[in-house]
């Protein structure tokens, strides 16, 4: 090339600014604020723990109940029961309870069912209480209300009185 000589330029040679289309812009930003939205609101879909009920004898369950009364969670808390026996328990409702009990029961008979909301609302209690009732109306057992520091310490609590206690 020589200076004064002319010089071709091509449309390919030419930079070309290389656009994002809109709507790219647009769906990222949906994206990112849906995301956003969905884990705020997610927690609020997810079942709730509304209470505890322990069930004592010769064997013992704990079950973690949500508000329609159907069973989240159940563990025994001194072993007591089998691995397989507790997930069972899970996802069915609180009157399934009533097929276990006569396993439950320690060699004179008794069981003590011991309940507490993880929320304290003296309605909300009233109304377990009677459900609990209704399960167990017909057995001998001893209900108990107790605060959820309780029961979810027993080792801690076992030789403290028990705060209310009704005979069914």
């Amino acid at each position: 090339m020589k200076v004064g000589a002319a010089v071709y330029v091509l449309e390919e040679d030419r930079y070309k600014k290389v656009r994002t289309l809109q709507w790219q812009k647009a769906a990222v930003i949906a994206a990112a604020v849906l995301l956003c939205i969905t884990s705020l609101l997610l927690p609020q879909f997810s079942q709730q723990v509304y209470a505890m009920v322990e069930l004592e004898g010769a064997k013992s369950v704990s079950v973690k109940i949500d508000k329609n009364y159907k069973i989240q969670d159940a563990y025994s808390y001194d072993d007591t029961m089998s691995l397989k026996a507790l997930k069972d328990l899970e996802g069915q409702k609180l009157q399934d309870l009533k097929e276990i009990v006569e396993e439950l029961r320690d060699a004179d008979g008794r069981l003590t069912v011991v309940y507490a909301m993880y929320k304290e609302d003296e309605k909300v209690s009233k109304e377990l209480e009677e459900a609990l009732q209704k399960i167990f109306r017909k057995r001998e057992c001893n209900l108990y209300e107790r605060k959820i520091e309780e029961i979810q310490e027993p080792d801690k609590n076992k030789k403290q009185i028990l705060s209310r206690e009704r005979k069914l």
